[in-house]
């Protein structure tokens, strides 16, 4: 599945909106692939889903 979302910003506000957005759509993943950006890895912390699976780039 690929899912976008466009901000301004790629803080962990705007990480947290989108990654919430998706999961409540898609369900929880078994994997993200990001850019690697720390904002991401803070927001998965922050609703409990920084240890389902690997987070890194294709």
């Amino acid at each position: 599945m690929l899912e976008s979302y466009v901000t301004k910003r790629r803080d962990r506000k705007a990480a947290l909106e989108f990654l919430k957005k998706t999961m409540k759509r898609h369900g929880r993943p078994l994997s993200i692939v990001t850019d690697k950006l720390g904002s991401y890895g803070v927001a998965m912390k922050e609703i409990g889903n920084f240890v389902v699976g690997p987070i890194g780039t294709s």
